[in-house]
């Protein structure tokens, strides 16, 4: 394993890097720091366009505590920078939740918040563009969340982020962990994906 973010990723953050401890499936995985509200993630700039997109890793928010406040860790973003859909966390006194949201007509529409249990996570988000579109939200191979009916016709996916890219309190400290980064650029209306970016955050080899 090199270990270089950038034979996958087209930018990181100075808190975004890989790490022994944080490694969930081989020997290293992405350690993303949360650290006096500066932001801390990776780019790809792979998507060209896109229509739809899935994504699928590993995650472990190491019982992070946001005392109520939700922090992105996923986004994908138009050639313009226009957030287009996007996951977040939030952990307080009922526990951790994750919850999706999409673009849809210049609104954001959220999911409702879903337990997340405590350790490693496979997390995986769907997206397509559409006058009547869908967003789902899966864990551990479970749907748990969908956003149904939404009007996403007019977006096309140009930049994802993963990590905490937007704003967040200056209170929070703490660290995600991810490994096993997959990306595609059909969703599952087949068991066979095509794969436009196969990068597994630990550097392992293909």
């Amino acid at each position: 394993e090199s270990g270089n973010l950038m034979s996958a990723w087209n930018y990181a953050t100075t808190d975004a890097y890989n790490s022994y401890s944080a490694a969930l499936d081989g020997s290293k995985g992405l350690r993303i720091m949360l650290r006096q509200g500066q932001p801390s993630f990776l780019v790809d700039r792979t998507p060209a366009g896109e229509a739809a997109y899935r994504a699928s890793f590993l995650f472990n928010a190491n019982e992070l505590d946001t005392l109520g406040e939700a922090v992105g860790f996923l986004s994908g973003e138009s050639d313009g920078g226009e957030a287009l859909f996007g996951l977040e966390y939030q952990r307080a006194a009922s526990g951790a939740e994750l919850r999706a949201w999409a673009l849809s007509g210049g609104q954001r529409m959220y999911s409702d918040w879903r337990s997340l249990a405590a350790g490693v996570q496979k997390v995986e988000l769907v997206w397509e563009a559409g006058s009547n579109a869908s967003l789902y939200l899966m864990v551990n191979g479970v749907p748990v969340s969908a956003i149904r009916g939404v009007d996403t016709n007019a977006y096309r996916l140009d930049t994802v982020k993963l990590g905490a890219a937007g704003s967040f309190s200056t209170s929070l400290y703490g660290s995600f962990f991810f490994d096993n980064f997959e990306s595609y650029r059909q969703i599952p209306a087949a068991p066979q994906f095509k794969v436009f970016m196969p990068s597994v955050v630990s550097g392992a080899s293909q």
